[in-house]
């Protein structure tokens, strides 16, 4: 107890501020990591043919009021 009670709360305040944003920064290199591998898997699935890409081309109408 060599601290008053309002200085324990400004601790506590600080010490949950300071492990959010370190988390928040983890979680950035967490979804790189998650990006990288989801593109992988899509190239691995182009190249085993399991998927195709295609173009389509189609006239559209449009209609502009003035």
């Amino acid at each position: 107890n060599r601290f008053p009670p309002n200085i324990k709360v400004l601790f506590s305040i600080g010490l949950t501020v300071l492990l959010f944003f370190s988390v928040k920064a983890l979680a950035f290199l967490f979804y790189w990591f998650v990006n990288l591998l989801a593109f992988l898997v899509y190239k691995l699935l182009l190249s085993t043919g399991f998927a195709l890409l295609a173009n389509e081309i189609r006239t559209r109408e449009f209609i502009i009021l003035p």
